[in-house]
C-alpha cells in the first residue's frame, strides 16, 4: 500500500517520545514513521510507539520487535500496551505464544530461556501457546485484570499467577505518574493538551516534540511530533503574555500527533495569534493527519478543521467547520459559524498579530456548534454530522494539502466532548488570565 501524500509505503506505527534510546541499527527521531515488516531493535532506553489504530506500546530496551498492521512480533525483551476500542484485536506474537487484546492494558515479556509472560493490568486478553514450528497448541486461555500467565519453554503447560505491573515501564521515567503537575483549566474529557514550555527542541531551537500534558482523563500522551528538521516550527520567547509560543512560518512548518480516537463531539481551545502574509485557506487544526483519509467524492468520514487567516482589513479570522467531501466541484461543509457575512461583528475580531483565546465547540449530541473569541460569540450554528474517527491531528496545516498556518500558537486543548457554556466561559477566562489577554 502507498501513502498517496508522499508515495511511501503505508505506515503502521509512529515513534513518539523517547528516553536515552540506543538502537541497534539506525537512529530514529521522534515522529519517525514505520511500515509493516520493519524490525526495530532497541538496545537500551525507553520508546513509545503508537499504531495507526491507536494502540500504544512502550518498548523497554533491550527489546526487538517486528511490526505488522495492528500487531507485533516480540522476538526478545518486554513491552507494555494500552489498547483502545479502535484497536481491539491488537496481537502480540512471541516464539512461544500468541496474545490477542480484548480491550485492555497489558505487558508481555519474552526470553528464549524463560519463555513468555503475559501480565494484564486492566481488561482482558486471550492467550495461546505456540510450539517451535509456530503452530498454535492447546486451548485459548483468558487472562483478566491483575492476573498473569507464564508459557515456559518446551512445554504446552502454562502457569497462572498475580500480575506484576512494576515489572513493566508504563510511561517514560521522567513522568512520575499519569497526572500532570498543573490541572487543566477546566475538568472534562481532555484528550490532548499542548501547553507552553512542554516541548523538546533540536539543536536549532526547533520543536521536535510538543508533549501532550497528561491528566486524569488523558493518561497516555498523544504528543505532537515532527521528524523532518526542515518542517519543525521554532520557539519564540516572550511571544504571548510574556510566555513562549511555537511560531509557524506558513511555508512548511507543522506538527502531527500520534493517532487518537475522537468522538462525534469536540471542543478545541487555542491561544494564538495569526500573522499577515499567510494563505487564505491555511489551517491551524485538522483532524486528518497523514496517512490522511482522502475524502474526495466521499461523505464519510467527516473531518473537523479550522482555517486561520488574515483578511484585507487586517482582521484575524477563524473558520471552523466539518468537511463532508465533494459533490462535483462543490464542497459540502457543516457547522461553520458565519465569519465573513454582515452578521459577523468585525470589532470582535483580533487584528493581525494580536493574541487571542478561541474556543470552538462542535456538540453533536446537542446539535450545536459555536465559535467564541476572547469569550465573545463570533458565530453559531448546528452540528448535524458525525465526526468520530481514529486519526492524527495536524497542528499548523491541512491534513492532505500544503495549506500552512502562519502565526504563533501557545496552547492547544482538545476535549473529547462538547463543553457546556459555563465551562467554555471558565476555560476562556483562565486561558486569558494566564496569557494576559483581556476578555
Amino acid at each position: 500500500a502507498k501513502n498517496e501524500a508522499d508515495g511511501e509505503a503505508a505506515i503502521v506505527a509512529t515513534l513518539g517520545d523517547t528516553q536515552d534510546c540506543v538502537w541497534d541499527a539506525e537512529t530514529y527521531a521522534s515522529g519517525a514513521h514505520f511500515a509493516a515488516g520493519k524490525t526495530l531493535g532497541l538496545l537500551s532506553g525507553i520508546a513509545q510507539l503508537t499504531f495507526e489504530t491507536g494502540a500504544v506500546l512502550v518498548l523497554q530496551g533491550p527489546c526487538e520487535i517486528d511490526l505488522h498492521e495492528n500487531a507485533i512480533g516480540l522476538n526478545d525483551g518486554r513491552i507494555s500496551a494500552t489498547v483502545p476500542r479502535s484497536a481491539s484485536g491488537f496481537a502480540v506474537t512471541t516464539p512461544s505464544s500468541e496474545v490477542i487484546d480484548l480491550g485492555t492494558e497489558f505487558g508481555v515479556s519474552f526470553d528464549e530461556s524463560d519463555g513468555t509472560q503475559v501480565h494484564v493490568f486492566s481488561g482482558e486478553v486471550v492467550a495461546r501457546a505456540r510450539n517451535d514450528r509456530g503452530e498454535i497448541v492447546g486451548e485459548p486461555m483468558f487472562i483478566r485484570t491483575s492476573d498473569a500467565i507464564h508459557f515456559r519453554p518446551d512445554t504446552d503447560d502454562a502457569e497462572r499467577f498475580e500480575a506484576d505491573e512494576k515489572a513493566f515501564v508504563r510511561w517514560l521515567a521522567d513522568r512520575t505518574g499519569p497526572v500532570a503537575e498543573t490541572p487543566p483549566p477546566v475538568s472534562g474529557k481532555l484528550s490532548i493538551w499542548l501547553t507552553s514550555n512542554q516541548w523538546l527542541l533540536d539543536q536549532e531551537g526547533k520543536v521536535n516534540v510538543w508533549r501532550d500534558a497528561v491528566s486524569v482523563w488523558n493518561h497516555m500522551p498523544d504528543n505532537a511530533l515532527q521528524a523532518n528538521p526542515q518542517a519543525r516550527p521554532k520557539v519564540v520567547e516572550n511571544a504571548i503574555g510574556g510566555l513562549p509560543a511555537v511560531r509557524f512560518d506558513g511555508v512548511d512548518d507543522c506538527l502531527i500527533t500520534t493517532p487518537t480516537t475522537n468522538s462525534d463531539s469536540q471542543t478545541i481551545a487555542l491561544v494564538a495569534s495569526v500573522s499577515e502574509g499567510g494563505r487564505e485557506d491555511a489551517q491551524i487544526v485538522n483532524y486528518n493527519g497523514p496517512p490522511q483519509i482522502l475524502t474526495s467524492n466521499r461523505q464519510d468520514p467527516n473531518i473537523l478543521q479550522i482555517i486561520a487567516s488574515v483578511d484585507e482589513q487586517r482582521n484575524a479570522r477563524l473558520l471552523p467547520f466539518v468537511y463532508l467531501g465533494h459533490v462535483g466541484e462543490q464542497s459540502i461543509r457543516v457547522g461553520d459559524p458565519d465569519q465573513g457575512g454582515p452578521a459577523a461583528d468585525t470589532e470582535l475580531l483580533p487584528t493581525a498579530g494580536e493574541p487571542f483565546v478561541a474556543v470552538y465547540v462542535y456538540d453533536r449530541e446537542r446539535n450545536h456548534s459555536e465559535l467564541r473569541i476572547n469569550n465573545r460569540t463570533i458565530g453559531k450554528t448546528t452540528a448535524p454530522a458525525t465526526i468520530g474517527l481514529t486519526s492524527r491531528k495536524v497542528i499548523g496545516r491541512h491534513g492532505g494539502y500544503a495549506y500552512y498556518f502562519k502565526g504563533d500558537l501557545a496552547e492547544v486543548l482538545i476535549y473529547d466532548e462538547g463543553l457546556d457554556a459555563e465551562r467554555i466561559e471558565v476555560l476562556s477566562k483562565r486561558l486569558g488570565a494566564k496569557y494576559g489577554i483581556e476578555q
